[in-house]
Formats: structure tokens, C-alpha cells, sequence
């Protein structure tokens, strides 16, 4: 179980084990495993925590024709005091990554009737409790389908791109330009899907403010059945740890987290809002978690893309390899991130087609091309899915530039795999 991950995927121990005798590689997995200690604060304290338990008392039903379901449960910790209540359902925190407080006059023990709404199709619940320690109990799984008629969901598109900056300095070529044809694209293609028009923030629209705003005016407005497509072209830039921000329109070049867009900020957009369906397609420079050993020097730059270089890549070693390595446990919002390039690889833009490599490659894949075909569609069932979309654009971008590109699936419930879209008949 993922939960568990932080603790016991310890590759640089069976290694060891196996007697490597790549010291290099052993140390990197260790300095990997030790810096998800300090992405994750609470890990420490969770190791000498006790750990709670949960019991879903009440029935849940294996198939129902009601998407609303009321469910039972009960949660107890001997030594530690009680925190929220957690659900998942297909890997999405219905009630946002902090969950359900439970009231501090229960605090050791508590029960509560926790009142659910499902989608149309399989729905894979899991139920745990989570004390002051951050200990989590084991999750309390059930699946549930909803047969109820087709989804009266919708397809939410969001665009942001800035092309040029506050500071001219900064600017590129077609940021604002896919996000403009990302939009149009998909609101011409696809008019019954979407029913209010895509939401486009370019150049000076594109500003830190405006986009953390999209949360109230865009994203709290959504319904369970939605599906919610966002596009971010840009800058992508890394700080002296190798975080990365987004680069909205007022970026301060020299003081990152400040008016930065980090990968925390992303997900708190979406984090807690109604849409369970959440995917976040990133065009930018290091728009891939930044987890690799190998990476250069001197970032390099390729078609015209200026790149960042930070002051200091002396951690490199302390992030190798757990791109590949570790699944993601920060608490996010459930949403599928899918880079533009990997973490030690810079996104590509070319005149030859106009936009930049990535965002070329997912308007083709979804039937911007000669044929108008949905490329995506690989089985020809008439819809495409997270994954789907995923592999034909790794493989594209991949061909298109050379191997200089590599897009990939930064984290999020992957296994849950769902439609984006559907073609229209």
C-alpha cells in the first residue's frame, strides 16, 4: 500500500543487501529517501507515533442506483490524540488533502455518519483516520458502482500562458499562443462537452493573482462528474533547492517564491474542489519532477526557450532518481500532472509548427491534424483516457524533438485511469 511507501521502499538497502557495489546509486537512493523526510515534516514524527484505527460500521452497498450513500464509522487511538477523518474515492481526498477535523471534545475516540456523493461508475472508496501525529490507520477499502444514467458531466477548460513578461527580458515565443489555441481548439471541437466557454488568462492576465483566483470564479463551481483540463505554458524556473515555480506574467526573476507559482500552489487549486476528473497538462522548462541524478551543469537551451540556471545544483545528488523510484505521498488534491519535459530537460518551442512541442503534440493527439482524427485514441473505442493521452504524447514529443523531450506523469492517482473525452458522434 502507497501509505506505507515512505518507510519501506528503501532501494539503497536491498542493494546493500544484493551487495552493489555502486556506491553511487546507494548513496543517491538514500539521499532521496531522506529528503522525502524533509518534504514531508510530519514523516518524522509519524515513525514513534501510535497509530489509530478505523471501522466503517455500516453497510456499503456493491452496486446502487443512488449516487448519494451514507456511511458509518468509527475511529479510536489509544495514545494519541484523534485528527480527521480521510476519504478517498478513486485516489481523489473527497474532502480536500486535510480531510474532515474531527471536534476536539472526541479526541480519542469519535463516530460519525459521513454523508458521500459518487459518480456514475466504479468508485473506489477508502476510509482512514489520521491523529495529531500524523499517523494514519490503515485505509478501509470498498468499491462501489453507481448505475445511474450517462454522466451529466462537463469538461472544464482552463488556459494560461505568458509569452511576454513584466519582464521583457524573460519573454519567449508562443506561450500565450497555445494556451489561446488550446482553447479555441477544444471549445470548437468539442461545443456540447464544454457548456460555458474555456476560461484564457495570457500575458498580463496571466498574473499570480488571477490564476489563484481561478479556485472561486472557476473550479469551486464544478460538480463531481466534471472533468477539468488545464493548460500552464510559460517560464518553469527552479530556486536553489531545485523547486519549481511557474512564471506568471509579474514574475520576479530573482526572488522566486515570491511571486512564483509553485507545485503547491497548483494543487491547491484544485484541492478540495468538487470535479473529481483533474488534469493539469504543464508547458514549461523542468515542468517534470526535478528528482534526477544527472542533472547538467549548465541547463541548456534549445529553440529558443531561455533557461534559468540556478545558483547552486550541489543537492542534485539528495533528489536522484525518485522520479522513478517513489510514489508521490504528499497529500495532494488528486490531480494528474502531466510535464512537458523530465526534470534535467528543457520544454521546446519551433516555428516549424508554431507552438510550443508539448502543446503541438496534445492539439494533434485530440484531432488537430490532417486526418482530424483523436491520434490519442489508440483502441478506437471513441474516447480518450488520462493514459492514453499520456503515452501518445511522451512517445511524440519523444520523436518530434529528438529525444531532447520527454514528457511524463508527475504524480497524482494514476491507477485510477478516466476519460478526458469523448468524441462526439
Amino acid at each position: 500500500m502507497d501509505q506505507f511507501d515512505l518507510e519501506f521502499n528503501r532501494p539503497d538497502k536491498v542493494l546493500e543487501r544484493l551487495g552493489s557495489t555502486d556506491q553511487a546509486t546507494i548513496e543517491a537512493y538514500q539521499a532521496s529517501y531522506e529528503h522525502r523526510f524533509t518534504a514531508l515534516p510530519e514523516a518524522s514524527e509519524r515513525q514513534s507515533a501510535s497509530v489509530p484505527s478505523l471501522r466503517v460500521k455500516s453497510a456499503i452497498p456493491i452496486y446502487t442506483t443512488h449516487k448519494k450513500v451514507r456511511v458509518t464509522v468509527e475511529a479510536t487511538d489509544e495514545k494519541t490524540e484523534l485528527a480527521t477523518l480521510q476519504v478517498y474515492d478513486n485516489g481523489v481526498p473527497i474532502f480536500g488533502m486535510h480531510g474532515i477535523t474531527i471536534p476536539s471534545a472526541h479526541t480519542y475516540s469519535y463516530s460519525t455518519v459521513i454523508s458521500l456523493l459518487l459518480t456514475a461508475g466504479t468508485n473506489h472508496l477508502q476510509f482512514s483516520a489520521i491523529n495529531k501525529s500524523r499517523a494514519e490507520s490503515l485505509r478501509q477499502a470498498f468499491d462501489v458502482t453507481v448505475d445511474t444514467s450517462p454522466s451529466q458531466g462537463h469538461v472544464i477548460v482552463i488556459a494560461v500562458g505568458v509569452t511576454h513578461y513584466f519582464d521583457r527580458s524573460q519573454s519567449l515565443q508562443y506561450p500565450a499562443k497555445d494556451a489561446a489555441d488550446f482553447a479555441h481548439f477544444l471549445s470548437a471541437t468539442w461545443p456540447r462537452e464544454l457548456t460555458q466557454s474555456p476560461r484564457v488568462l495570457v500575458e498580463e492576465g496571466a498574473n499570480r493573482a488571477a490564476i489563484l483566483a481561478l479556485k472561486k470564479t472557476v473550479l469551486a463551481a464544478t460538480s463531481p462528474e466534471d472533468t477539468v483540463l488545464m493548460l500552464i505554458a510559460g517560464h518553469g524556473v527552479l530556486d536553489e533547492g531545485l523547486n519549481y515555480y511557474f512564471a506568471p506574467y509579474d514574475m520576479n526573476f530573482h526572488q522566486y517564491h515570491k511571486a512564483g507559482l509553485s507545485l503547491s500552489d497548483i494543487e491547491y487549486l484544485f484541492d478540495g474542489i468538487p470535479a473529481r476528473r483533474k488534469v493539469v497538462l504543464i508547458d514549461t522548462c523542468h515542468s517534470g519532477q526535478l528528482e534526477f541524478a544527472n542533472l547538467p551543469a549548465i541547463l541548456p537551451s534549445s529553440g529558443g526557450v531561455a533557461v534559468i540556471r540556478p545558483s547552486s545544483i550541489a543537492q542534485q545528488r539528495r533528489r536522484a532518481l525518485l522520479e522513478q523510484a517513489f510514489i508521490d505521498l504528499r497529500r495532494n488534491s488528486g490531480v494528474i500532472v502531466i510535464g512537458a519535459s523530465a526534470g534535467a530537460q528543457t520544454a521546446v518551442e519551433s516555428g516549424g509548427y508554431q507552438n510550443g512541442a508539448f502543446t503541438y503534440t496534445v492539439l494533434e493527439a485530440l484531432g488537430r491534424n490532417e486526418q482530424k482524427a483523436i491520434l490519442a485514441d489508440t483502441n478506437h473505442d471513441g474516447v480518450v483516457t488520462v493514459s492514453e493521452l499520456r503515452d501518445y504524447v511522451g512517445r511524440r514529443v519523444s520523436a518530434l524533438t529528438n529525444g531532447q523531450q520527454t514528457p511524463l506523469l508527475w504524480s497524482g492517482p494514476d491507477e485510477y485511469d478516466f476519460t478526458i473525452i469523448q468524441k462526439t458522434q
